[in-house]
C-alpha cells in the first residue's frame, strides 16, 4: 500500500490533459486506496470551469485554493476566491455551484468530497437534470 505520493510524477503519467475549457483532475486518493473520500488535485486553465454548476444528495464537498484566482459562482452569487481560501457544500442544500477561472493564469485547487452510493447530482441549469453520480466519477 502506497504512503507517499510525488505529484510531479502522478501528473507526468496519468494526467490527460484536456481542452481549455475543462478542468483536469488527478486523483490522489486513490493511489492510496481511499474508497471512502474522493481527493483531486486539480488544474483549471484560464478559461476553464469546474463542472457544470450541480449539488449532491448524499455527498459533501470541500475545496481549497492552491494557487490562482477562480470565481465561484452559486445560487447565492459570484465571490473571486484566492489562495488559502476553502469552500464547502452540504449534501441535500440545493446551491447549484461550480468555480470558473476567468483569469490569465492557471488555478490550482485541491478538491475533497465523501463518496455515497446514494448520492444523485443535480444539474438545474443544465438540460440533464439529475444523473447518477457513478456515472459522472
Amino acid at each position: 500500500m502506497k504512503h507517499f505520493l510525488d505529484l510531479a510524477a502522478l501528473a507526468q503519467h496519468n494526467a490527460s490533459w484536456s481542452s481549455a475549457e475543462r478542468a483536469v483532475r488527478l486523483p490522489v486518493g486513490a493511489p492510496f486506496g481511499l474508497s471512502r473520500l474522493g481527493i483531486n488535485y486539480t488544474r483549471l486553465p484560464p478559461g476553464a470551469i469546474s463542472a457544470l454548476r450541480h449539488y449532491h444528495s448524499h455527498q459533501d464537498e470541500w475545496l481549497l485554493v492552491l494557487a490562482g484566482q477562480p470565481t465561484l459562482v452559486s445560487d447565492q452569487g459570484e465571490q473571486l476566491l484566492a489562495p488559502g481560501c476553502c469552500v464547502g457544500f452540504a449534501h441535500g442544500q440545493p446551491n447549484a455551484h461550480q468555480l470558473h477561472n476567468r483569469s490569465q493564469t492557471e488555478v490550482i485547487l485541491l478538491e475533497v468530497s465523501d463518496r455515497h452510493p446514494d448520492d444523485r447530482a443535480s444539474y438545474p441549469y443544465d438540460c440533464a437534470a439529475t444523473i447518477s453520480a457513478a456515472l459522472a466519477g
